[in-house]
This record gives structure tokens, sequence and C-alpha cells, in this order.
């Protein structure tokens, strides 16, 4: 009897390391979140924003520009710079002109326009207000989280230029004056 118990035994203990090694079966399951940093202008969204007929004298305002930034890095700067030589930055060239070309000095702004944001007050903004762009001008996120709605988050971009007044000459018409910004992002992580 002591042989029967002895084999039932063992016949038990092998029974419940085959059962227990099917039980001990791990699924693991992984998800990794691709990067996303990204500003653009949209379909259907000007890349050009331009002054039209300027005539009279004072500050005459552009039309606009939305440009969308996408990210969800907590940190990142997206950041303004004219094309232009170094003694032209920031201003409107007439290019068809021989040098020295004549030239418009202009600023530009970038205002919030998306609402709902919860991190739009760790912002920081260069271009709250209208800017010379003769040095280069950032919005970012350097503390707090950055990551924007997924639908990104839209900036209005517009110029303002001053007209000549009193006893200086009118601009010339037939001419057109232009500037390429370039607008970078970059992770800040």
């Amino acid at each position: 009897m002591k042989k029967l118990g002895m084999l039932v035994l063992m016949f038990l203990v092998a029974a419940g390391v085959s059962f227990a090694a099917e039980g001990d079966n791990v699924l693991t399951v992984n998800a990794t979140i691709a990067p996303v940093l990204t500003a653009t202008f949209g379909a259907g969204h000007a890349a050009t924003i331009s002054f039209d007929a300027l005539s009279g004298t004072g500050t005459k305002q552009s039309t606009t520009a939305d440009l969308t930034i996408i990210s969800n890095y907590p940190h990142w700067t997206v950041t303004f710079a004219s094309q232009n030589s170094s003694a032209d930055k920031g201003k409107l060239k007439d290019t068809a002109t021989t040098e020295p070309a004549a030239s418009l000095s202009y600023n530009l702004k970038a205002s919030l326009t998306t609402t709902g944001w919860a991190n739009s007050t760790n912002v920081t903004n260069d271009l709250s207000a209208f800017q010379a762009m003769s040095a280069n001008h950032t919005i970012g996120l350097a503390t707090g989280n950055g990551k924007t709605l997924v639908s990104g988050v839209v900036y209005q971009l517009q110029a303002s230029l001053d007209m000549p007044t009193g006893a200086i000459e009118m601009y010339e018409t037939g001419k057109t004056f232009t500037d390429t910004i370039l607008i970078t992002i970059a992770n800040n992580a």
C-alpha cells in the first residue's frame, strides 16, 4: 500500500507541475508613442501674408495666415527668422530694383487663436505683439507641459508697416516688396 500511495503522490506532483506550467504563460503588451513635432500651414491655409494696395498714411496691417503647431513633446520652440541678408533682415525688399534695393521695414505678430488648451499659460511668445523682424523671435515652452491638442494649436500670423508721413516721399508704385521668414520647430527636451 505504501508503494501505491507513493506512486499516486508522485503522479499528483507530476500532474500538478504540468498544469502549473500551462498556467504560467505570460503575455506582454507594449506600446510606443511616436514623436510628433510639426509647425505647418494646413490645407486651405495661406503660407503668404500680403498688404493690398498700400496708400495713404498710418499703420497698415496685412492679411493673416494660420500656423498650426502639433507636439507631444513637453518642451519645444518655434523660431521665426527673416531670410534677408543681415543689413536687410526684417525688411520687405524690392528685389526687381538694382542695389541698393528699396525696402520697407515691417513687424510681425503671432496670436494664439486656439481656446481650451490648458498648457497655453506656459507659453513664451516673443511675437504676442508686433515686433521688428531684424532679429529672430520664438514661441515656445521651456517649462511645464508643452503637449498640444491632438488637432494642434493655431497661431494667427499678421504683419504691419507704417506708411510715410509728412515730408517723407511716398513709396513708388508698381514695385513688389518681399521677405521670406524661415519657421522651424525644435524639441527642447
